[in-house]
């Protein structure tokens, strides 16, 4: 794969047409990619489909060996996967 970087900001409300729309955008042209990096500082409220969307897509990235890494994650994006047990994926992102 390239050495592309897309960011991404995400937006207030995480929630499940926020994953659709960042998936399709996303989906569009992964060629050359080889990162993507996620800004989570402006989150106030994440929902559990919006998580497991963000789960799914690094695995799904991980197999065309592009790189995903989250930054300035605010106290609701970290409190989010801390309820869901995967306080330990995101720090694995966040120490990328």
């Amino acid at each position: 794969m390239g050495h592309d970087i897309k960011r991404v900001s995400l937006p207030r409300d995480c929630d499940t047409p926020f994953a659709a729309a960042l998936h399709e955008d996303i989906s569009r042209d992964l060629t050359g990619l080889g990162e993507l990096q996620i800004d989570a500082s402006a989150v106030e409220r994440i929902n559990t489909p919006a998580i497991q969307f963000l789960v799914m897509l690094a695995r799904a990235l991980g197999t065309e060996n592009i790189h995903m890494s989250v930054e300035s994650c605010s106290q609701a994006f970290i409190s989010g996967f801390e309820q869901l047990g995967l306080g330990a994926q995101l720090a694995e992102w966040r120490a990328a």
